[in-house]
C-alpha cells in the first residue's frame, strides 16, 4: 500500500501533472523548483 502524499508533494504532483499536458515533456528541476517558489 502506498502512503499519502503530503501537501507539499501533492501540489508539486498535480502542477507536474498539468505541466506534462499543456508542454507535452516533463518539467526540468529548475521549473519544479522556480514552480514551488524555492532557490538554489
Amino acid at each position: 500500500m502506498m502512503e499519502t502524499l503530503t501537501t507539499v508533494q501533492q501540489k508539486l504532483y498535480d502542477w507536474i501533472v498539468e505541466y506534462i499536458r499543456s508542454a507535452q515533456h516533463a518539467p526540468s528541476v529548475r521549473q519544479m523548483m522556480t514552480a514551488m517558489n524555492k532557490t538554489y
